[in-house]
């Protein structure tokens, strides 16, 4: 399939979200995608007709998929949105595709860097968010980007939109299928998706990748012990970093249950299920 630069999918799960797609969808929209898959996750409120609604009055109808996932189907997945974003990728008739979320208001000057991505070898491109109501934390990261601060790469990696081609993410998972001491079960993929992304993409393709600051809003942002602890397991399960880059990003955002969650996954301990 022929395409323009500029032709891009967008993938969206959603799970009970009728209340913020009147926000995030419309956003989406005005990207002007080629195409956007919509996957509606068991879903048992009016999110589905909310987004026929939004997709008609906004003449992008036609141009969107509507899928309902049973609870029953991707069953064997440990991380949920790991098996819905796959399933969108796979139906997908662009290769360019834009990962989201239901709960992040789109900037529109994402749709200037969509042409970037493939020149220069560039194969990913993160497109950093605001947490809404503003935190400290990201005011506090955004400040410390401004000034080139060097930070913990992780942290530059944590975000809800995701531009990358789907040839080189296939083809990236397949060599690193032949590794038998590196095979990826996405079934037992727990968290760090993002992360799992730029590392194959990286390592196995030789990519690029681009960090773009923008102006998207989360509306639902999560800061708790356990959220810490989940990104500590990540660090070491997921990303193999060192634990000198755990606790400068412990210490500056204050988020000192990672050191926790790092130190166990070390050990090969995870006690999230014990967590609230």
């Amino acid at each position: 399939m022929s395409e323009k630069s500029s032709d891009f999918a967008v993938v969206m799960p959603i799970h009970n979200e009728s209340e913020l797609l009147k926000l995030s969808l419309p956003s989406v929209y005005r990207l002007n995608p080629a195409e956007t898959i919509l996957l509606f996750d068991n879903c048992t409120d009016d999110s589905y007709e909310v987004a026929v609604e939004i997709a008609k009055k906004l003449n992008f109808f036609e141009k969107t998929v509507f899928k309902p996932v049973s609870a029953e189907e991707g069953a064997e997945f440990s991380f949920r949105p790991t098996f819905l974003r796959r399933m969108g990728y796979l139906m997908a008739k662009s290769d360019k595709i834009l990962k989201t979320d239901a709960d992040l208001v789109l900037d529109p000057k994402i749709k200037d860097y969509i042409p970037m991505l493939g020149k220069n070898n560039i194969g990913i491109i993160t497109f950093e968010y605001l947490d809404y109501p503003i935190s400290y934390r990201h005011m506090l990261k955004r400040l410390l980007e401004k000034l080139r601060f060097p930070l913990p790469q992780s942290e530059s990696w944590l975000g809800g939109n995701i531009l990358f081609c789907l040839e080189d993410w296939k083809d990236a998972f397949s060599k690193r299928q032949k590794n038998q001491n590196k095979k990826v079960d996405l079934a037992n993929v727990k968290r760090g998706e993002d992360t799992l992304f730029h590392k194959l993409l990286i390592s196995e393709h030789g990519r690029k990748s681009v960090i773009v600051l923008t102006k998207t809003l989360h509306l639902r942002p999560v800061e708790s012990s356990k959220r810490h602890y989940v990104r500590g397991q990540i660090s070491w399960n997921v990303a193999n970093r060192s634990f000198a880059l755990i606790l400068a990003q412990a210490v500056i955002f204050n988020r000192f249950n990672m050191i926790k969650g790092y130190l166990d996954a070390k050990k090969g301990i995870d006690r999230t299920s014990m967590m609230t």
